[in-house]
């Protein structure tokens, strides 16, 4: 994945962020040490009654996983995303994001597609309907947002860091985001054939708008 050419940063919440750019992300087994916090940033927990409450708009939010078999990218649409961001009043990073994806609105362009991503070989979204991450900004630097969290899939939860761009128009907040997960991390096995075709990396792009709630 390339680098996010270096932007001048803004103020406020996605204070750090810089206007309409990508995201990138990463997913690591075990925890890995954060960064330092630059001066000014906003680290310590406090009552989540204090801040200010953001919804996510599910007909304005979507996420899309891919993967590629054969060198071919196959595009799988999760279109229900919805979550909470709590900010500071004063527009300083998020104490707390929470996203849910239900992964049994996961819709492929072919029928077996879908109904591969949706068994219980892949998604098994009978048993675990639903994705959430959880986690707060620990920092904001180089017109990023760094997010740390926990993401559980399938029942399965890794932790998860997500460096964010994003924009805010008015009391409305855009957020992007591109990254990499590896399957196995998460039990996504399909079996065979496709085990054997199957890429190990499963893309995701995820794009967000949150208005006060």
């Amino acid at each position: 994945m390339s680098r996010a050419p270096r932007t001048q940063a803004t103020t406020g919440w996605l204070g750090p962020i810089a206007c309409g750019a990508l995201l990138s992300a990463s997913c690591a087994a075990a925890p890995t040490p954060s960064p330092a916090t630059p001066a000014g940033a906003q680290t310590k927990p406090r009552s989540l009654a204090t801040l200010a409450r953001y919804c996510v708009v599910r007909d304005a939010s979507s996420l899309v996983a891919s993967a590629y078999a054969l060198g071919t990218r196959h595009p799988i649409s999760v279109p229900a995303v919805t979550g909470r961001a709590w900010v500071s009043r004063r527009g300083q990073l998020p104490e707390r994001v929470e996203l849910d994806v239900d992964v049994s609105s996961a819709r492929a362009r072919s029928e077996w597609l879908t109904r591969l991503a949706r068994s219980a070989r892949f998604l098994d979204v009978r048993t675990h309907p639903k994705a959430r991450f959880v986690g707060r900004a620990i920092a904001g630097h180089d017109g990023v947002l760094q997010l740390d969290g926990v993401l559980t899939l399938r029942g399965i939860s890794r932790p998860l860091r997500v460096d964010v761009r994003g924009r805010r128009a008015a009391a409305e907040l855009r957020a992007e985001a591109a990254f990499e997960l590896n399957r196995h991390d998460f039990g996504l096995e399909p079996g065979i054939p496709y085990e054997w075709v199957l890429s190990d990396a499963v893309g995701v792009e995820l794009r967000v708008v949150l208005h006060p709630c």
